[in-house]
């Protein structure tokens, strides 16, 4: 190993949302303190459920921060041997690296603090921007409603049914509440909504969804269908206009990902993002811009 850089490094487990801030936290660190970031690489997560990476779709670019890249003379076992330091809390902590040439961040690190300083450096890095562009003009027929806004609704239910006690499910109400809150600050009438969810939950978002419309007679709820993968919806949702996000950190990214002015866009969460399983303080997860919505479940 190059003794001549510090390396930081992460264990990449979960899905595309907390993978996401694994990676941002790291770059986020190193951006900051003048060290090189190295990721392991592997086409699936080895920690729990195994889920896909990116490194060959949506995050190519950092490809050549991984272990895979030419030239690298570390391996992923290598990093196994770094000094390993442990999400602390769920909220925001400084992070103090372990040792003064390499550490490995272990956990998840929910919160946009850890990298928010140097977001655009990273947005720019992973070529977010040009990713949009191409995302829009392969569903312009999603985003092309004659000049209406877009509101983007995700509904995440899946693995969720199953452990409520962690991850409640979001009802209509909040949806509800969401909308309406929107629509305080935006006319309905220049609206439509674009819905995001799994094909295994298209019979329960369909009855969501019908609960919705009979609340907003005149409002077009359309379904983002046939997106071809996940990462390329996540950035579909990110080229809305406003957002009522689910309580998972794949919406959450959906949303963050929106590069226009806080001012121009209204981005609606749940008041409860855990269940009572889960009892972590999310303060440090939301940016003040973004609109709480308490939520009766």
């Amino acid at each position: 190993m190059d003794t001549t850089n510090k390396y930081v490094s992460c264990v990449i487990m979960g899905g595309l949302g907390n993978q996401l801030f694994q990676i941002f936290t790291v770059f986020g660190f190193a951006l900051k303190n003048g060290w090189t970031p190295i990721f392991p690489y592997s086409e699936k997560t080895h920690l729990g459920l195994q889920r896909n990476t990116y490194w060959k779709s949506f995050l190519k670019e950092l490809h050549c921060y991984t272990t895979n890249h030419e030239g690298c003379t570390i391996t992923n076992q290598m990093l196994q041997t770094f000094p390993r330091m442990n999400e602390f809390s769920f909220r925001y902590k400084e992070i103090t690296p372990l040792s003064s040439i390499a550490f490995l961040l272990y956990g998840y690190y929910q919160s946009y603090y850890y990298f928010k300083d140097v977001e655009q450096v990273i947005f720019e890095k992973i070529r977010l921007k040009q990713q949009q562009d191409s995302v829009r003009s392969q569903y312009s027929g999603l985003l092309n409603q004659n000049g209406k806004k877009i509101i983007c609704m995700h509904f995440r239910l899946g693995d969720y049914v199953n452990i409520q006690h962690c991850h409640p499910l979001m009802n209509a109400d909040y949806y509800n509440k969401a909308l309406k809150r929107i629509f305080s600050k935006e006319d309905q009438s220049n609206c439509v909504v674009l819905y995001f969810c799994q094909n295994v939950d298209m019979q329960m978002v369909g009855i969501l969804t019908t609960l919705l419309e009979a609340d907003f007679l005149d409002l077009k709820f359309i379904h983002a269908a046939n997106v071809n993968s996940d990462w390329e919806e996540m950035l579909l949702m990110s080229c809305c206009d406003h957002y009522t996000i689910g309580n998972s950190t794949f919406s959450w990214w959906g949303a963050y990902f929106n590069q226009n002015p806080d001012e121009s866009k209204i981005i609606c969460y749940p008041s409860k993002w855990f269940g009572p399983g889960l009892p972590h303080n999310t303060v440090d997860l939301f940016p003040p811009s973004w609109n709480k919505i308490e939520c009766n479940i």
